[in-house]
């Protein structure tokens, strides 16, 4: 062993190969950690993104309206959402201060800004785009009001059963709905424990 280890120290074209090597294992792995970090960064710019995009105004008053049953699905030949904006005495006041006007609400706008937004959350957390912690920690909230309030469950109900080749639109949603419930008791405590 001796003898090798002189030989490679002292024999020029030997050193040379063996130094080239080293360099090279040296190169390889600074690479590897910046592309892991690149990697990283762009996980993350592309969460960043995928927020900024999901909360937008038109999002924000779904979410007040769904959030205190200020809606009412009603089928027909064209569908669409009534706003009860004198459910309370103060509910016309907070309508206002979101700037929402009129009584009814396109379904395409549920479509558009709410539902399908999570839907497509939905794909990406299936594909292992985004992973079901940062779903958890961003989208959860907003899933569960979707998935579990009385307008949106009657238009998606109705949905299906118009069209029997729609019987699995929104399907990912209330899945990934089901794996947060199933999911969000040990995602919690792995959150608390940091």
């Amino acid at each position: 062993m001796g003898e090798f280890l002189a030989k490679t120290f002292t024999d020029a074209a030997t050193f040379w190969v063996m130094a080239t090597a080293f360099g090279t294992f040296i190169l390889a792995y600074v690479a590897w950690k910046q592309l892991s970090g690149l990697a990283r960064t762009s996980q993350a710019d592309f969460l960043y993104r995928l927020k900024r995009d999901f909360f937008s105004e038109e999002t924000r008053k779904l979410i007040f309206l769904l959030d205190y049953d200020l809606l009412e699905f009603h089928k027909g030949a064209i569908p669409y959402f009534r706003i009860l904006r004198h459910k309370t005495d103060d509910t016309e006041g907070r309508l206002n201060d979101l700037d929402i006007k009129g009584d009814t609400l396109s379904t395409h706008i549920m479509d558009d800004y709410l539902i399908g937004p999570l839907e497509d959350v939905a794909i990406l957390e299936d594909r292992k785009r985004v992973t079901l912690e940062d779903v958890y920690e961003i989208f959860d909230y907003y899933i569960s009001l979707c998935v579990e309030r009385k307008p949106v469950l009657d238009y998606v109900n109705w949905i299906r059963e118009l069209d029997p080749e729609n019987e699995d639109i929104y399907d990912n949603l209330f899945r990934l709905r089901e794996k947060l419930k199933k999911e969000g008791p040990e995602l919690r405590k792995k959150k608390s424990q940091g």
